[in-house]
């Protein structure tokens, strides 16, 4: 038997051995269109990889350390920010969980495994601003898990679809490159906001921006608070800091966090964690 053969051989029977003691454990998710539900699956790694094989992830988005609990993966249904397990998560778009309390700790204890791989230490959690729970839930439990020192959820806020619109879209730029589609590209981006006014509780969202390319023509969408700035640096300043969200589309807002971490105080590092990964 040749030496290659006989490794291979080897690994199988070492991956098949922890399979088997449920060190490793493959769990993907089912979509149900027609009554838009979502429910695990430990036969598969469809849809979101949420195996403890593989996760978790990591990777950087424009030279930012990201980590991510669960591998999210293309479908031809939802591309980009939407995943249905994230909304049933958020509880959203009439998506949930086809058996809520079976489903909810199967995910709960693939985020025990997956969160415990993780052995880097870190000083302070800062929170990326969100209009729902997922992000402070998330916190929770993984700050029992990845124990720091210190968390902040309330230093970023963000802004509102009018003030986005009127004060930090680069329309200059955007005339520049569209020329004369630029009053289309008006009419498009309204019509975005318009309806991220309507169903996002006035707040801006990338996520009703569906053509990504325009996304990169907005200069802002968060913004801090000046007052906590004194009273946070303590706790920032020469620390490893881990910023929180719950999933990455475009990596804008993650970008904009970390940029203004940066130039606002001086910590050791920077790395963000989010529960769902890129595609």
């Amino acid at each position: 038997m040749s030496m290659s053969l006989r490794k291979i051989l080897l690994e199988k029977c070492i991956n098949e051995r922890l399979l088997k003691e449920n060190q490793y454990l493959i769990e993907g998710i089912d979509i149900d269109l027609e009554n838009k539900t979502v429910s695990f699956n430990s036969t598969h790694e469809n849809n979101v990889d949420t195996s403890t094989l593989i996760n978790p992830t990591y990777y950087k988005l424009n030279s930012i350390d990201v980590i991510s609990i669960f591998k999210r993966k293309k479908t031809k249904y939802f591309q980009l920010d939407g995943n249905p397990l994230i909304y049933a998560l958020k509880g959203i778009n009439n998506w949930k969980f086809k058996n809520s309390e079976q489903d909810i700790v199967n995910l709960l204890k693939q985020f025990i495994r997956i969160s415990e791989k993780i052995k880097s230490s870190y000083d302070t959690i800062i929170i990326v601003p969100s209009n729902n729970s997922l992000n402070v839930n998330f916190l929770y439990r993984l700050n029992k898990i990845i124990k720091t020192q210190y968390q902040i959820t309330d230093y970023f806020d963000k802004m509102t679809v009018e003030d986005v619109f009127e004060n930090f879209i680069n329309w200059k730029k955007i005339k520049e490159d569209f020329k004369d589609k630029y009053d289309d590209i008006v009419k498009s981006l309204s019509i975005c906001f318009n309806s991220m006014d309507t169903k996002n509780n006035h707040y801006f969202s990338y996520k009703y921006i569906k053509d990504v390319n325009l996304r990169k023509y907005i200069t802002r969408t968060i913004h801090s608070s000046n007052e906590k700035t004194i009273d946070y640096a303590i706790h920032i300043n020469d620390k490893n800091i881990l910023i929180l969200d719950d999933t990455i589309a475009s990596g804008s807002t993650i970008s904009e966090v970390c940029k203004e971490i940066s130039e606002t105080f001086t910590p050791k590092s920077i790395t963000v964690i989010t529960l769902f990964s890129k595609l």
